[in-house]
């Protein structure tokens, strides 16, 4: 398992950096599922995550992204997901759904190999209002009409292996590369590849969790790190850094109660990026909510006894 975790790295880490077209967060660990429907067979609970992120702070047109999965599993074998997405930066704003399926299967009594799909819905619209110097917007086809939408249809597809302490994902998003056409506009989706490999080491005061998101579409990539370390009490403190772009702070809390678990974090991107000139940074809040499927006894009955017996 090592080995593959460093080839995969070592394949990834070739590419140069520059920007991508899905959104980011940088509690990438709990949105895993918008990019790889493989990893939603991590969990046998039914769990639920609300993202919300303002990002860089102060900045006109910023990106601000609000999110909402579901997870279930079905019987320990199927896994279904549905996750939708509002993003809003500049005048674009978006909408997508998307449903996910999974299968796993078992290698050995430590080890788990799983496959998943998403298939997409998304609704795009731009409503901007151009101003030019002389020609009016009308009249000058290089410029968009004021008000485009489009909806897409969409695929991604993922491999998940899970053993004891380690796991890793391979994916990619925008199988279909859809595009809108205009006559004077052309928006296509870029196929987008992800590795998510994550390392959790269990000790008596808590648990160090650590990972790893490469993302690219082919021409360039971006590396996540992130670093957690949650105490036995329920506090957790953590460190992320998004390479040439940001150092990320962030502090949580969960709770358990009978068969819930609910659990809480706050992290602050502190941009590092030259964009730290008109921006303080970015917000992020992650609540996630997962409870415990419940542990039936079997029990029997005889016809001649009313009532039941262990």
């Amino acid at each position: 398992m090592k080995t593959y975790l460093l080839i995969l790295l070592t394949t990834f880490s070739i590419i140069q950096a520059s920007g991508q077209q899905d959104i980011q967060v940088s509690n990438f660990d709990y949105l895993s599922s918008y990019y790889n429907p493989a990893s939603i067979t991590s969990t046998s609970h039914i769990c639920g995550n609300l993202i919300g992120r303002n990002q860089w702070s102060g900045l006109n047109g910023r990106p601000n992204t609000g999110i909402m999965n579901t997870t279930y599993n079905f019987s320990g074998i199927f896994w279904g997901n549905i996750l939708l997405v509002n993003d809003v930066i500049g005048f674009q704003k978006s909408n997508l759904v998307k449903i996910g399926l999974a299968k796993s299967f078992l290698i050995n009594q430590e080890t788990r190999i799983s496959f998943g799909m998403n298939f997409n819905y998304s609704h795009i619209n731009w409503t901007s209002n151009f101003i030019t110097p002389d020609t009016p917007v009308q009249d000058d086809y290089s410029i968009p009409n004021n008000d485009l939408t489009t909806n897409n249809f969409d695929m991604d597809a993922g491999i998940y292996i899970s053993s004891k302490n380690l796991n890793i994902g391979i994916s990619s998003t925008h199988l279909t590369e859809p595009t809108l056409l205009q006559p004077s506009f052309n928006f296509k989706h870029k196929r987008h590849y992800y590795v998510l490999c994550g390392y959790t080491l269990k000790r008596r005061i808590g648990d160090f969790e650590n990972y790893l998101l490469s993302k690219s579409d082919g021409v360039s990539t971006q590396l996540d790190f992130k670093s957690n370390f949650w105490s036995s009490t329920g506090w957790m403190v953590g460190l992320a850094y998004r390479l040439s772009d940001a150092v990320i702070p962030m502090i949580g809390y969960q709770r358990t109660f009978n068969r819930i678990t609910l659990r809480g974090i706050y992290s602050y991107d502190i941009t590092t990026s030259k964009l730290n000139i008109y921006s303080s940074g970015s917000h992020e809040i992650c609540l996630k909510i997962c409870v415990a499927p419940m542990k039936f006894s079997e029990r029997h009955s005889h016809p001649r006894h009313l009532g039941t017996w262990k």
